[in-house]
């Protein structure tokens, strides 16, 4: 849970028990540290190994190739929890926006696209879970066409498996 703080915690950083106070982009935020309840699910576990793969994936990076992401992240923005526009770094950048793209069943992108683009969306309209695997039907990314992840080819409404290893 994110809090907006009052003013009275203007320039405060640090922690105290379960509560984080820092200054981000010229903004004072309180995090509250969370704690999971019930199981961890299966999809769950998918997601986090795959934000970490994109995550260890930007130290691959070149110097320029890295350079071209901060330069491409001066132009864009994100939404922050409480609906402000909120700055992103390069890293942020690459990573949201590659982790639609492999939740998408795309490849990961190295350089930073030529100009500012829109950091995709993923919708679905079917899921299907079971102990062995877990499918996805109908990705797209809004606001595009439809792209398929099946063996049918590119432009058709397809279908994600995940499959547990």
């Amino acid at each position: 849970m994110i809090a907006l703080p009052s003013i009275a915690f203007g320039g405060f950083s640090g922690s105290a028990k379960d509560v984080t106070a820092r200054q981000v982009g010229g903004r004072s935020i309180l995090s509250v540290r969370s704690w999971p309840t019930g199981q961890t699910t299966s999809a769950q576990v998918v997601r986090r190994a795959s934000m970490s793969k994109i995550t260890k994936s930007y130290k691959t990076l070149t110097a320029e190739q890295m350079q071209a992401w901060e330069n491409l992240a001066q132009h864009a923005s994100g939404q922050s929890v409480f609906g402000q526009k909120a700055e992103l770094s390069g890293i942020n950048l690459y990573v949201r926006l590659n982790a639609n793209r492999v939740m998408a069943g795309e490849s990961v992108i190295a350089d930073a696209p030529l100009g500012q683009v829109a950091v995709p969306n993923v919708e679905y309209d079917a899921i299907s879970v079971t102990p062995q695997l877990i499918v996805f039907g109908g990705i797209i990314h809004v606001g595009t066409e439809a792209v398929s992840t099946t063996a049918a080819g590119a432009g058709q409404s397809g279908a994600l498996t995940l499959v547990r290893c």
